[in-house]
């Protein structure tokens, strides 16, 4: 009886546990947690100890022409990422510190690419007038709600690089901008309640221990 009891309960959390996924995060409340910044940049990549969101973030500053502001993820954030698929969240903060000289339209961009070159990208338009504290901005790990090119299915199978456009204004003169990022996070949504199919073998289980009682009486 105690046998089945246990065996139900691992079932239990088995089947539940299953549909979570550990999230990934990078909160650079100690450093700078592997990423990096795109070799050809001309900007100025750092990682500052306080004015995060909280604590530590990453920063770049726009130097000069041509600085691209390209941050690369750490291999943590990269596999398969296919249980991720229609339930999946990407998720970040975002701040412009100073709007720099002349400053035109702005974005900051998410991407990541597959082993077999397949492309998904998100842009996220910002206020620069506006977004003088921290913004969160999250996407849904959905075909739907990125641009892509290649195959979906094959791009989430293994991705081999996510990196996103920091930068977020642009400057028609010198200085340039200065931006953060702070509280990167890969996750599934968290399911409040089991999946139908989990309900239904907890129920099976429980009827069995049901009868079980009754068998022994």
């Amino acid at each position: 009886m105690r046998r089945l009891a246990g065996a139900l309960l691992f079932l239990t959390a088995f089947c539940i546990g299953s549909v979570h996924a550990v999230p990934v995060t990078s909160t650079f409340d100690t450093d700078m947690d592997g990423w990096s910044l795109d070799a050809g940049d001309v900007g100025v990549f750092t990682w500052e100890s306080t004015g995060g969101n909280p604590d530590g973030y990453i920063r770049y500053d726009v130097t000069q022409d041509g600085a691209g502001g390209r941050v690369f993820a750490p291999s943590k954030f990269l596999g398969d990422w296919s249980n991720l698929d229609g339930v999946g969240t990407l998720s970040f903060d975002h701040k412009i510190f100073d709007i720099g000289a002349d400053p035109f339209a702005a974005s900051v961009a998410a991407e990541f690419e597959g082993a077999d070159g397949s492309l998904a990208q998100r842009f996220f338009a910002v206020n620069p007038i506006v977004e003088t504290d921290w913004t969160t901005f999250s996407i849904d790990i959905t075909e739907s709600e990125w641009f892509v090119t290649g195959t979906w299915s094959s791009l989430l199978a293994n991705v081999t690089e996510l990196r996103f456009k920091i930068e977020a204004v642009g400057n028609n003169a010198q200085p340039g901008d200065i931006d953060g990022m702070d509280n990167i996070i890969l996750s599934d949504t968290p399911l409040s309640v089991p999946e139908p199919a989990t309900l239904a073998l907890i129920g099976l289980g429980l009827a069995g221990l049901g009868f079980a009682r009754r068998k022994k009486a």
